[in-house]
């Protein structure tokens, strides 16, 4: 194996880079519409060298917490194909590289028909740490009007339903609600 001169490292949001990590090369082994599998050889934080695998989505995510003026929030239902499960989760999806509010107000839409008068951006998470690069982008959506046209169908989307605070809080608790993006959204409005 050759090794190259380690590549300069960007600072991300959350805090400086481990300067126990270096890479040394890099190769994208699949891509799609959607995402990059990207594949590089790394000296690891024991000094030894080896391959390190995750997975890059085209552009970072965004979730939208949709909540009502009596404080009850809509969540879509469908069926996640890597886990083999229903999912109770918020609306969200990626943003294509693209302006993220207007990701957010377009997955809105898609996934259960609605359209908000105010936005806020509630803030941002690292959704799957050890496997990917990707950020994910929290919106708080109100002033909700339902326009009766969507995309649900095109995305799977089982079911919209609008929930109280106090039963989503027990959905969790029951383990019906078990997304972890939709986990940590929840805990940012609290």
């Amino acid at each position: 194996m050759v090794l190259k001169k380690p590549e300069k490292k960007k600072k991300l949001f959350l805090g400086r880079m481990s300067k126990t990590w270096k890479k040394y090369s890099s190769q994208i082994i699949y891509q799609d519409p959607w995402v990059k599998l990207r594949l590089d050889q790394v000296v690891k934080p024991n000094g030894k060298i080896g391959p390190y695998a995750f997975i890059q989505p085209h552009g970072p995510g965004v979730m939208v917490v949709p909540i009502t003026e009596n404080n009850e929030v809509y969540l879509i239902r469908q069926f996640r194909y890597p886990t083999q499960l229903m999912s109770w989760e918020f609306p969200g999806g990626g943003s294509e590289g693209k302006n993220l509010l207007a990701a957010a107000k377009r997955e809105l839409w898609e996934e259960t028909g609605l359209k908000a008068r105010k936005w806020k951006k509630l803030g941002a998470l690292q959704s799957f740490t050890g496997l990917s690069d990707d950020i994910l982008h929290i919106f708080l959506a109100k002033g909700l009007t339902q326009t009766n046209t969507n995309k649900k169908h095109e995305d799977g989307i089982l079911e919209v339903k609008k929930f109280s605070l106090p039963k989503v809080k027990l959905m969790v608790k029951l383990g019906k609600i078990t997304d972890s993006q939709t986990i940590s959204a929840l805990f940012l409005i609290q």
